[in-house]
This record gives structure tokens, sequence and C-alpha cells, in this order.
């Protein structure tokens, strides 16, 4: 069974141009109708740059608790290479010797586990 195409032949270059215009006039009407049926509610300039304002504070506080973070977090963790190193350097070498082997391990583990996931 065969259906009617939905394709409106046109013959000359005027009928193209009344079509286009008739259509962009239709699409237009549409458009400030749907407009006029549904309002819209703009804030105020102040009410966006107080959202900024806010934001950027609270982008600042997060950014300063995770320095103190990453600073607490380097102190301890030189402290501990330190002291591991002159005070016992038989541990010191043992961790080093083990996350040299687990390390890659755990990669290619991740990694597998991956490519599982992806392939189901």
């Amino acid at each position: 069974m065969m259906t009617e195409d939905k394709i409106i032949p046109l013959k000359k270059k005027q009928q193209q141009q009344d079509f286009d215009s008739n259509l962009i006039d239709k699409i237009n009407k549409g458009l400030n109708q749907l407009d006029n049926t549904y309002q819209t509610y703009t804030p105020n300039v102040q009410w966006f740059e107080q959202m900024v304002i806010k934001e950027k504070e609270a982008a600042r506080r997060r950014l300063v608790k995770e320095l103190i973070i990453f600073f607490i977090s380097a102190i301890t963790i030189l402290s501990l290479l330190v002291l591991t190193i002159f005070k016992a350097p038989v541990i010191f070498i043992v961790l080093q010797v083990i996350v040299t082997i687990s390390l890659p391990l755990g990669v290619y583990i991740h990694h597998r586990k991956q490519v599982i996931i992806h392939d189901s």
C-alpha cells in the first residue's frame, strides 16, 4: 500500500517565496500566541549579582577548606616518611616494595573490571 507524500511540489520561484512567507507568518503568529499564553518572570540584576557573590564566597570557603586539608595531609605524610627513613629504614624499604608491587596490580585489576563492564 502506498502512502501519499507530504511534499508540496512548487513550480515557480514566486510560489516558493509565497509559501515561505506564509509559513513564516504562521510560525510568528504561533510564537506570539505562545508568548501571550505563558508569562515569564525575569529577576532583576541585583538578584543575579547577589547570587554570583554568594557562589564566589562559597567557592572561596571550599578552596580554603581543601587547601587546609591538603597541607595537613602533606605534612603528615612527609613527617611519617622522614620518621620511617631515619628511625626505621627496614619498615620504609618494606613499604616501598609493597607499594611498588601492589600499585601496578591494583591498576591492572581496575582496568580489567572496566573492560569487563564495557564489554557486557
